[in-house]
């Protein structure tokens, strides 16, 4: 709230406290727990690299660690645009795929249910969606969708630059197909790249 409210001194008085506390919880800590696993997030969201790799090093966080929206390290730092983050966590083996729910996104609403499964109503468009399995949040985003939509090109290049390799490792070597290569079709599909296909 502060930090939309252009309150800037009052966003460093808060970040601060916030990095004491974390670093008095992380200092004596020999294995993840929350209040760790929240440093990791706060570390990443804020784009502290220097802290964030001090505690990766240390190897006692549980890196894809998710809050209670499902927001990993990756996830918060994709929402920021914090590419260099990014890239920290990818060195030290983050998933770059796991989507969290985009609690800021206050256009789309529960609106009720139908037959038990949940109703969303978006304010901004007046579109409803409905979902017959009850699996689908309209908030919920991966990482290059949250960033994307913030604007933050470098951190989508970035994931897709990391994904591309991953898949060109898992597809070089393979004989047969496997879910590694079908992943690798659909997203060499979704990115119409023809030349890889």
């Amino acid at each position: 709230l502060a930090n939309n409210g252009g309150h800037t001194a009052c966003v460093a008085l808060l970040e601060e406290a916030m990095n004491k506390a974390h670093e008095e919880a992380c200092a004596s800590a020999t294995e993840s727990t929350p209040v760790v696993e929240e440093a990791l997030r706060f570390y990443a969201s804020s784009g502290d690299e220097a802290r964030l790799t001090a505690l990766l090093e240390r190897g006692i966080v549980t890196i894809d660690s998710q809050d209670a929206e499902g927001r990993t390290a990756v996830w918060l730092a994709a929402e920021k645009g914090v590419v260099e983050v990014m890239r920290v966590l990818h060195q030290h083996g983050a998933n770059m795929d796991t989507a969290g729910v985009n609690a800021g996104d206050a256009d789309w609403t529960m609106v009720g249910d139908y037959e038990g499964e949940p109703v969303w109503h978006n304010k901004a468009t007046g579109e409803y969606l409905f979902s017959k399995h009850g699996d689908t949040d309209p908030r919920i985003m991966s990482p290059v969708e949250i960033a994307s939509k913030n604007g933050h090109d470098q951190v989508v290049s970035f994931v897709e630059e990391v994904k591309s390799k991953a898949h060109e490792e898992a597809c070089a070597s393979a004989t047969e197909s496997t879910p590694a290569v079908e992943e690798a079709l659909r997203f060499y599909a979704s990115s119409g790249d023809e030349a890889r296909l």
